[in-house]
């Protein structure tokens, strides 16, 4: 037995409790205030999804006005049928995305040359072959290109699917293994290992957990993947190097041909030559 104080009774003349009593009322206050505390949790949160929604919302009135009508021409007719909607205002829509959003792209080069540099079986106990190839974009040794690092199930014998994806950190980023080249081109201080925007052995592997290499080859997949500074490196005066520096009828002026739009012009463009070099390894494009 033992006295306790309450917020509720004269401190001068405690009441006798239990050990069980006691357990009992502390444990209810203490529950009074773990809810005290998540209900003001819960309006904390209330409020600030109330400020984040009227911020939105005051955003989108303060726009709406302006918005064009998905479903008339820009002559003012108005869209009735699924082929107007192909033939006429779809195109138009795309091509204001491309005026004045991604930049208008150009047609893939026509020398594009590539060459296998480097060729490695047996990897992962026999599971894998990797290779790493090199495309020069305009068609000459030396000159701007991008490095796409491939693997794929050598025990399949026919044709798998493949995974073909940029990664943001270079092609060492996505394994540990030493023997991947080192891109050379610019990447962002905040990445891990780099120095001077370039990387560095630290810099292998600091993606692995991203890419479950593996498992795709486990699975009967192959991965394909290039670092996106080889394309187009993302800071100003960048498109001085990668396929932008190709173009320069494309820059300085209001449709330039931005930097996603290159990352996204290499993937369907030059996707039409990797062919060729997945075809020639078995691997399904």
């Amino acid at each position: 037995m033992f006295r306790i104080k309450t917020f509720f009774e004269d401190a001068s003349k405690p009441p006798l409790l239990s050990s069980r009593a006691c357990r009992r009322r502390v444990g209810g206050e203490a529950k009074i205030k773990n809810i005290q505390k998540n209900s003001f949790t819960v309006k904390l949160i209330g409020i600030l999804l109330f400020i984040l929604a009227y911020s939105f919302a005051y955003s989108q009135d303060t726009i709406s006005g302006k918005l064009p009508d998905v479903l008339k021409l820009n002559n003012g007719q108005i869209v009735t049928t699924a082929q107007q909607w192909i033939t006429q205002r779809r195109p138009e829509i795309l091509k204001q995305f491309e005026e004045k959003m991604y930049g208008e792209s150009p047609k893939a080069p026509a020398n594009v040359v590539f060459s296998v540099l480097q060729t490695k079986s047996n990897l992962y106990n026999g599971l894998a072959t990797r290779k790493q190839v090199r495309f020069y974009f305009d068609g000459k040794t030396g000159s701007d290109f991008m490095d796409i690092l491939i693997y794929y199930p050598q025990k399949i014998k026919k044709p798998v699917p493949v995974f073909l994806g940029y990664n943001f950190a270079g092609n060492e980023a996505i394994t540990s293994d030493k023997d991947i080249i080192i891109t050379k081109s610019w990447m962002p201080t905040k990445t891990t290992g780099a120095v001077n925007n370039r990387a560095t052995n630290a810099t292998r592997g600091i993606e692995s957990g991203e890419w479950p290499l593996q498992f795709i080859l486990q699975h009967g997949y192959a991965l394909a993947t290039i670092y996106a500074g080889d394309v187009a490196p993302d800071y100003k005066g960048g498109d001085t190097t990668g396929v932008q520096s190709l173009y320069p009828e494309f820059q300085n002026r209001p449709d330039n041909f931005g930097t996603i739009a290159a990352w996204a012009w290499a993937l369907a463009e030059q996707w039409i030559i990797l062919k060729k070099t997945l075809r020639s390894m078995q691997i399904k494009s």
